[in-house]
């Protein structure tokens, strides 16, 4: 018999057929790694998403707490402005012996008796002095008639409209027929 030398074909197939299953099987893990590496980058640009929105979000965030400092800093600023604005209307209203009245800014002073004249019954006169207020139809001034610890009536009177830096009087008077002072309970702006 002649020698044969080489591979018998059956060993050919064999080898042939784990070639092919060798190189299927290489196929297959590259095609399997290559899905594996699409769905890692699908991942990684879903998360750069997420990132970029959330920085964004983050930013806004900072934003808006800057803008709300401010916002409230400026608030600050001017409640400590108007603060000493009032003091400093205050501190010339003591001066010049005003007494505040109910609306801010108005102030009033009972006028001396040389000032004025009362006719059958007791009266008083009542300066009234705008140094911030503006009463746009009227000041009301109203009062209490008291003898000794009893209020035994009121009055009231009326004064036109009256502007920052602008001074009016009124006249109080007493027709209740009993002795008594004047106490006043209102003034305000209308």
């Amino acid at each position: 018999m002649s020698e044969r030398r080489g591979l018998s074909m059956r060993t050919y197939a064999f080898v042939l057929v784990a070639v092919l299953l060798l190189a299927s099987g290489v196929g297959a893990f590259a095609y399997a790694a290559n899905a594996t590496l699409a769905a890692a980058q699908g991942a990684l640009t879903d998360a750069e998403t997420r990132l970029d929105t959330a920085l964004e979000e983050h930013a806004d965030r900072v934003e808006q707490e800057h803008q709300q400092e401010a916002a409230a800093a400026a608030a600050a600023a001017a409640a400590d402005q108007a603060a000493r604005e009032l003091e400093e209307e205050q501190a010339l209203a003591a001066e010049l012996g005003l007494t505040p009245a109910g609306t801010p800014g108005l102030y009033v002073q009972w006028a001396p008796t040389t000032d004025y004249t009362c006719g059958y019954w007791d009266c008083a006169a009542l300066y009234i002095v705008s140094l911030d207020a503006t009463c746009p139809s009227m000041v009301y001034v109203e009062a209490n008639i008291v003898s000794g610890s009893t209020v035994v009536g009121f009055t009231n009177a009326t004064l036109g409209s009256l502007r920052p830096g602008g001074t009016g009087a009124v006249m109080l008077e007493n027709f209740t027929g009993f002795a008594g002072e004047f106490d006043l309970t209102e003034v305000n702006c209308w």
